[in-house]
């Protein structure tokens, strides 16, 4: 898969980047490393205690300007060009991440185009005129409808103009209507709108690779496995972050099973729960340097998903009901969704919830158990194991629940799937042999 970007040379550390305007992948010291523009990794001559940037820009105010349209505030001077800056808010008035927005003015060479950040806010520059601000949200073709000086509205005549004259226009905040899944489309890329869309940035065309020599086979010498922890208790569930500079994990090592975390060769642990219930399946947010981590908890008496920073402050319970809610997964930035198991139907199902704790949304119906489920890297699909035909077996569906298919079949135990960080392969554990071991297998072209 490709994405216009920009690719650079940055000469102050000598490490080769690649920008999309919303993220950076950077060859660095640790190989290749992903975060987003409003962040910085610790190697990094700007990196600011926390994964931010050491002279960040002043937040976009809260509150929405009292007039309908927005103004250039006095004296805001521009930083390379001028933009239209502001927030983008959920209906509880939640900030919201991964929010796409175009400031569109008839043609791509005089408009702008961004992103919320973590903070939700938005930045977007553009030349002087009038522009519409153009709303996506949600996975594949997603534009949801216009600015209309407060919110959104489908109606193109309804949509208010922001008019950016030698200075930038800030403050703007856009609150939407319900939740961005829930966001009916005007499907421009389908082809369902007679509405132009905005002219794609053009990909340059490959120069064909010269046909390569036939290389010499080489057998790999087998490297062993490196032991991390060493204790008489049971140390289970690693997740990495997604530098690869951290593994959370599991552990009863203190008498019940709490969150620990240590750097990627086992030193540096740290302790991030403390209490007398189980703390348990921890999973890294799927994005950033330092970021969230969801896990499973039972110390409010039955289990429950909980979110809490990387140092183990900041904590939020997100589900709350009598039932078990278990095996909590990040989706990749941009969906801004956590997937996780549920019985609160009476069986085992899989649902996504924001994670603000709203938004809860119901995958799978019907009298089996569904669980374990885990993301696509392009978040479209979620793949899960399900024993809906007698026995447990590898399912994948869309991210909204719909086409599911069956990847195995066979009359073992497949369960406990995870997709490669590229999307080519899927690992699971199976007992079709005798006894749990771990398999891989090919994702079918439909998936990637």
């Amino acid at each position: 898969r490709t994405t216009g970007g920009l690719l650079v040379w940055r000469k102050a550390d000598n490490w080769t980047a690649f920008t999309d305007g919303y993220r950076t992948w950077i060859n660095g010291p640790n190989g290749l490393e992903q975060r987003l523009n409003t962040e910085r990794f610790p190697w990094e001559p700007d990196y600011a205690p926390g994964g931010g940037i050491a002279t960040p820009e002043p937040a976009p105010a809260a509150t929405p300007p009292p007039a309908s349209v927005a103004t250039p505030e006095p004296g805001d001077t521009p930083h390379s060009a001028s933009s239209i800056r502001g927030a983008v808010v959920g209906p509880d008035g939640a900030l919201l991440q991964g929010i796409g927005l175009w400031a569109w003015q008839g043609s791509r060479d005089n408009s702008g185009y961004g992103n919320t950040d973590q903070s939700g806010a938005f930045e977007i520059p553009v030349p002087d005129g009038s522009f519409t601000l153009d709303v996506y949200a949600g996975p594949g073709c997603s534009f949801v409808g216009w600015y209309d000086g407060a919110g959104i509205t489908t109606e193109r005549g309804q949509a208010v103009r922001v008019n950016v004259s030698g200075a930038s226009v800030s403050g703007i905040v856009i609150r939407l209507p319900s939740d961005p899944q829930d966001l009916p489309r005007i499907e421009w890329c389908a082809g369902t709108s007679t509405t132009p869309a905005p002219t794609p940035i053009p990909v340059a065309t490959p120069v064909p690779a010269p046909t390569p020599r036939p290389k010499p086979v080489v057998t790999p010498t087998p490297v062993p496995p490196t032991r991390l922890t060493n204790n008489n208790a049971e140390d289970g569930s690693p997740a990495w972050n997604q530098t690869g500079s951290r593994i959370v994990f599991e552990s009863n090592r203190d008498g019940n099973f709490e969150i620990y975390r240590m750097n990627a060769d086992g030193s540096s642990l740290r302790r991030l729960t403390d209490n007398d219930a189980a703390d348990r399946f921890p999973e890294y947010a799927s994005f950033g340097v330092h970021t969230d981590i969801a896990f499973t908890s039972e110390r409010d008496g039955n289990a429950e998903i909980y979110r809490m920073s990387s140092n183990g402050g900041s904590l939020r319970r997100l589900t709350d009901n009598y039932d078990w809610d278990v095996d909590p997964t990040w989706s990749p930035i941009g969906l801004n969704r956590i997937a996780f198991t549920s019985d609160r139907d009476g069986n085992y199902e899989i649902y996504t919830i924001r994670p603000g704790g709203y938004g809860l949304r119901r995958l799978t119906n019907n009298n089996a158990v569904d669980d374990f489920p885990a993301w696509s890297p392009d978040g479209q699909h979620i793949v899960f194991s399900s024993n809906r035909d007698g026995n447990h077996e590898i399912y994948v569906m869309k991210a909204d629940g719909t086409g599911v298919t069956r990847l195995t079949n066979n009359s073992a135990w497949d369960g406990q799937p995870a997709w490669s960080r590229r999307g080519h392969r899927i690992a699971f554990v199976s007992n079709r042999d005798g006894n749990y071991e771990i398999y891989v297998m090919d994702v079918p072209d439909a998936f990637r």
